[in-house]
């Protein structure tokens, strides 16, 4: 409002910028319209990482389908790598107790051979 009271009917646009974008985990570009403070968001807030923003924001932030597609697929292979990694988690503890079990009955067996004898 002026300081005579008027009001202006001058509307407000976002500034919207064409910008390319790779995705680390798809290993693809995209290429999309976004606003600058997002692009902030992107370079600040999530350090850089278009990854990262997508994994952050809410899908009802969000409103082009493909980009909401490319954080499911995301979320997809982020927990496929966190059920591998609890596989090779298990799969590690499996093989240590295997190793340590043959061990204590070889000891075993040492321990108990020189008292047999003696």
């Amino acid at each position: 409002v002026a300081d005579n009271g008027r009001k202006s009917r001058r509307t407000w646009k976002p500034n919207v910028q064409t910008k390319t974008y790779v995705s680390e985990y798809l290993q693809e570009k995209v290429k999309i319209k976004v606003a600058t403070c997002v692009m902030r968001q992107i370079k600040y807030k999530c350090d850089g990482s278009f990854d990262t923003y997508l994994i952050k924001t809410p899908e009802s932030i969000i409103k082009m389908p493909l980009i909401i597609d490319m954080k499911r697929r995301i979320h997809e292979i982020l927990r496929q790598r966190s059920i591998d990694g609890i596989k090779k988690s298990q799969e590690r503890q499996k093989a240590q107790q295997q190793i340590e079990q043959p061990s204590n009955s070889e000891n075993s067996i040492a321990s108990s051979s020189p008292s047999t004898t003696v």
